[in-house]
């Protein structure tokens, strides 16, 4: 980059401990009085003086050159040299190089940096850098420990609050220390270093023996240090997770007795269900039977000057089918005779048949021929025609749809249930942020069967076509069923 300076804007830019001069075409025409006194000569004998002449003859074919490369592609360069002085002999200096604009003309501004000053500044940097690295080691909460052929040889303080062992008294001993026994030692040893010949960094989560004998369990992550997998030298960061492995333990507990109380519950539902429906089928149904029995013989006995008489019977007949169909839905509603007499499909069926009719939808319906051939487990059976059940109410309810698609696919011993419709989609962040109990449900029928369901919206390329997807992807267990 090229950058404008007179004068006296360079000098007062200059560092008054860096010697500087500006070149023209390696004819000083600038050089402040860091550089004269450095040289031995004054400030007016260095201008109009060529830059070789305070270069050692060895050295300046190589200033040149640099020189060249610095006009030509705008870029600095750092070159050491030996630079002759006036009275002092030679001495060593750094030299970067940079192209600048200077009393409107191209030029090159050169800094002279002392070898020995570069080495204390640079030895400065590097304590400063040192001082950096050791304060993040120290405040790393992690433990972590530099292995060569698995003997510490660094650790930080995190190693006592993990394992209980200050560093000093890790470093030059054996990682067997963390291990319950020598057994377990050489086969994780064996076990993780082959890995580390493949790969260059390795996480495993595995439970060591602290000082005291506890055990303490840990996410470690592993880095090889260099390129050469046979190299033995690793550096290992160990993350406590004993704490969070309980309390996922836990939580697991919990959320399969969760799981179990669900499934009773949901069992409990059916059979009360079936109860219902069958109590309404045996005893209210046969009690509307025998009253439109009755009805009718009674109608027969009327007189035909009666026609009024004649009508409101009529009526209430007519009233008493209608209770009846009423009677004969809400039971099916309640617990489909067809899903335990005839099977999942033929309930599927029946189902579609109901609401197509009732809501006038398109209903179209795909399934495996395996669901023809299959005697599934009535938990199975029960619970993903309740999903199909819940899917249909929601869309009646929130779809504003014309058609419906239902597919029933087998693939691998999983059960792939799709229920589709065109209408006007979901707002996924409601749902997600919503107790929308519907969807719990199905959701929670299909992790009882260890499956799981997604409602998302439908994406289709074809202009028009749109709506919401449910999908549920179910395991068979194949011990219950039977082919």
């Amino acid at each position: 980059m090229v950058s404008y300076f007179e004068e006296k804007k360079l000098c007062e830019l200059t560092d008054n401990n860096l010697g500087t001069c500006v070149l023209e075409d390696k004819e000083i025409v600038f050089a402040n009085g860091v550089l004269a006194e450095r040289l031995g000569y004054s400030v007016s004998e260095l201008i109009h003086k060529e830059i070789g002449i305070f270069v050692h003859p060895q050295d300046r074919e190589r200033l040149y050159e640099a020189l060249q490369v610095v006009s030509s592609s705008a870029e600095s360069m750092f070159i050491p040299l030996r630079i002759l002085s006036k009275n002092s002999g030679i001495f060593c200096m750094a030299l970067t190089l940079n192209n600048l604009m200077f009393r409107g003309k191209p030029a090159t501004l050169v800094n002279f940096l002392d070898i020995e000053t570069l080495k204390e500044i640079q030895k400065e940097a590097e304590n400063e850098l040192f001082k950096l690295q050791k304060a993040i080691f120290e405040a790393i909460p992690h433990a972590i420990m530099g292995l060569e052929n698995r003997k510490v040889i660094f650790a930080n303080n995190a190693v006592y609050d993990i394992f209980g062992w200050h560093p000093e008294e890790l470093i030059g001993k054996s990682m067997r220390l963390l291990f319950h026994s020598d057994r377990e030692y050489e086969e994780e040893g064996k076990k993780f270093y082959s890995v580390l010949k493949k790969l260059k960094t390795h996480r495993i989560e595995f439970t060591y023996r602290r000082k005291d004998g506890t055990d303490v369990t840990c996410l470690t992550s592993v880095s090889r240090i260099g390129d050469d997998p046979d190299n033995m030298r690793i550096v290992a960061t160990h993350t406590d997770i004993t704490r969070m492995k309980k309390i996922q333990h836990e939580c697991d507990v919990l959320h399969d007795q969760l799981c179990m109380y669900t499934d009773h519950l949901h069992d409990m539902v059916e059979r009360e269900r079936s109860m219902i429906a069958q109590e309404m089928h045996d005893k209210i149904g046969q009690t509307l039977t025998i009253l439109k029995m009755n009805l009718f013989k009674l109608k027969k006995d009327i007189a035909p000057q009666e026609e009024d008489i004649r009508k409101r019977f009529e009526l209430t007949l007519s009233l008493v089918d209608s209770t009846i169909r009423s009677m004969r839905n809400l039971a099916a509603y309640l617990r489909p005779i067809l899903l335990d007499d005839l099977g999942l499909i033929a309930a599927v069926e029946w189902l579609l048949e109901e609401f197509q009719y009732a809501t006038g939808l398109d209903v179209e319906l795909n399934y495996h021929p395996i669901f023809k051939h299959v005697e599934f487990s009535k938990k199975f059976s029960t619970n993903l025609y309740r999903i199909l059940q819940e899917s249909l109410t929601n869309i009646v309810r929130h779809a504003n749809a014309t058609k419906v698609w239902v597919k029933m696919h087998y693939k691998r011993g999983t059960v792939m249930l799709t229920v589709r419709d065109n209408g006007c989609g979901i707002n996924t962040k409601k749902i997600d942020k919503s107790r929308t109990f519907g969807i719990i449900g199905m959701k929670e029928r299909a992790n009882l069967l260890g499956g799981k369901l997604w409602v998302r919206n439908w994406h289709a390329s074809a202009p028009g076509i749109g709506g919401a997807i449910v999908v549920a992807h179910i395991p068979i267990s194949k011990e219950k069923e039977r082919q």
